[in-house]
């Protein structure tokens, strides 16, 4: 997990510098308490337009919608921007979730973080409808 952090904290400043959401198009799923306090649940983006750079979902509101919510509304924005394909570098723990949502495998990558050889799968959904 730690070379994970570390990984994705090296993504984000190389990316895009000290705001990384305000990048693409991004998305936050928040939920109000009794306090009257907004919770972040998760949060998504697409950057570049074609590409889903972040899908999380907080470990307390796995298996509530929110991932397929967040997704159907990333999807729905890439269509609006004219892209006809999206792609994903899926770890290992969101590949079931991709897979179930239409992505297909393109390639099975390794990549070293922190001195830790991690995977994660390239994948590719069309978002093309077919003809009749």
């Amino acid at each position: 997990m730690r070379a994970w952090n570390a990984a994705f904290l090296e993504h984000l400043q190389e990316a895009a510098g000290p705001d990384p959401l305000g990048m693409g198009y991004s998305i936050v799923a928040l939920q109000e308490n009794r306090e009257s306090k907004e919770k972040i649940d998760g949060f998504g983006q697409l950057w570049p337009l074609d590409f889903v750079n972040m899908l999380y979902v907080d470990s307390t509101m796995i298996r509530h919608a929110i991932g397929g919510q967040m997704y159907q509304e990333l999807e729905k924005q890439a269509l609006i921007e004219g892209s006809d394909i999206l792609t994903v570098k899926a770890s290992r723990l969101a590949f079931p979730f991709f897979t179930k949502i239409g992505f297909c495998t393109e390639e099975h990558e390794w990549i070293t973080c922190a001195g830790v050889e991690l995977d994660r799968f390239a994948m590719s959904k069309s978002l093309m409808t077919p003809l009749n």
